[in-house]
């Protein structure tokens, strides 16, 4: 009788349920850790994108006060999450803008650019801010606006303070830029 011939058989391809349940546990357990981080990375994210759109509507109203040589207002409204730059002379809306309610201003903010672009008129809608305390420095020659911005949630560092000085220049200053001592702007 003849020996039956040997089978050739293939090595085993895949993976097995074991291994594809250790795989995904480890990957739960680095996802748990990571997750918070995560959170904190949106909120920061959110809170420079709010800033970051302010600035430009400050550098917009300023840049239409120069080029169409009419005077220009920016209205910030924390009430209804929204910025808008307009003609002072007919109010024609030129720009708006809303941000995320997630985030906090401190006061309403109304600033007016002349026609060269210079900011004048400061003014802000909430009575128990007056214009004066909105000031980045109580100092004369610091003639400067700020918007305090914070993220609800957010660690003391999650706040932003967006500058525009009296020439019209924005510029957008976080906690390691000494913003403690801008009013309404504490940790």
């Amino acid at each position: 009788m003849k020996p039956c011939p040997k089978l050739k058989t293939r090595p085993a391809r895949g993976f097995t349920l074991v291994e594809l349940m250790i795989v995904l546990t480890i990957f739960a357990i680095l996802l748990a850790f990571a997750a918070p981080s995560f959170d904190n990375l949106i909120k920061k994210m959110t809170l420079v994108g709010a800033a970051n759109e302010i600035s430009s509507g400050l550098q917009y109203a300023r840049t239409e006060a120069r080029r169409a040589n009419k005077s220009t207002q920016f209205t910030l409204d924390p009430t209804n999450h929204k910025w808008e730059v307009r003609l002072v002379d007919d109010a024609t809306l030129l720009l708006e803008n809303t941000f995320s309610d997630r985030i906090t201003v401190q006061n309403a903010v109304a600033m007016e650019f002349l026609p060269g672009g210079r900011m004048v008129r400061i003014t802000t809608a909430t009575p128990t801010v007056p214009a004066d305390n909105s000031r980045c420095s109580t100092a004369d020659q610091d003639l400067s606006q700020c918007i305090c911005m914070k993220i609800a949630g957010g660690p003391s560092e999650m706040r932003r303070v967006v500058r525009s000085k009296i020439l019209g220049r924005a510029t957008i200053l976080s906690p390691a830029d000494g913003i403690d001592g801008v009013p309404g702007c504490a940790p």
